[in-house]
């Protein structure tokens, strides 16, 4: 009987000390990480510095600097079709001036011909 109680005891702490360890772990596994929105950002809120948060008119500055940048994109915008159109223009000359395919040419055409077969 003695041997019986003996071996639940040790079969009992034996449990009681994996249930330990398994706690242990999980608790320093969740304290050891960052969360992950702060991991992603780089930043923990509480450490941003006073002169990084903007005020009203440093906001509104910047609005302003980003109408502007899209109005300067769009007039880009245009620029790059006017481009095209000259682009295609020249391409154009070229192939009438040059009727004869070149090695590129006939290399796009192969690879052209190929992918629509598929």
């Amino acid at each position: 009987m003695q041997r019986i109680l003996s071996a639940l005891k040790q079969v009992r702490l034996g449990l009681m000390a994996i249930a330990c360890a398994v706690t242990f772990i999980s608790l320093s596994g969740a304290l050891a990480f960052a969360h992950p929105s702060q991991a992603a950002t780089g930043l923990d809120s509480r450490l941003v510095k006073e002169e990084y948060k903007l005020d009203n008119n440093q906001r509104d500055n910047q609005l302003e600097s980003r109408e502007e940048s899209y109005e300067k994109m769009l007039k880009e915008a245009k620029n790059i079709h006017t481009e095209e159109k000259a682009y295609e223009e020249n391409l154009a000359e070229y192939k009438d001036e040059n009727p004869s395919p070149g090695l590129a040419e006939k290399a796009q055409d192969f690879i052209e011909n190929l992918t629509e077969t598929k």
